[in-house]
């Protein structure tokens, strides 16, 4: 797993076999068992999917890529505030079926 760093590079964090490998660190950390680490994953992927990025946890789960294009944005902007996201979800998730199959 690769940690990303603000202003920095990624840094690899090793899950298993710690001691085995060579490794540095940047400050001392205690060893952290496997459930304390599930924990955090889990409560970071909460507060994504029910908290500020709500809305691009349900575009990206539904397999859609994002654009960054003005008319986009105003688009999800638009959805968001009329509460009809998911219907824009599903319009693109047709066009992108349509496109991968070549269905015109």
């Amino acid at each position: 797993m690769m940690v990303h760093v603000p202003g920095g590079a990624p840094i690899q964090a090793g899950l298993s076999s710690v001691r085995g490998k060579p490794h540095f660190e940047f400050y001392p950390v205690q060893e952290t068992s496997l459930q304390e680490i599930l924990t955090v994953l889990d409560a970071v992927d909460d507060w994504l999917e029910n908290g500020p990025a709500e809305f691009g946890m349900l575009w990206v789960g539904a397999g859609l890529d994002v654009a960054f294009d003005s008319d986009s944005v105003r688009d999800y902007n638009d959805a968001m505030d009329s509460d009809t996201f998911e219907e824009l979800i599903e319009r693109w998730a047709y066009f992108s079926d349509q496109a991968a199959n070549m269905d015109w």
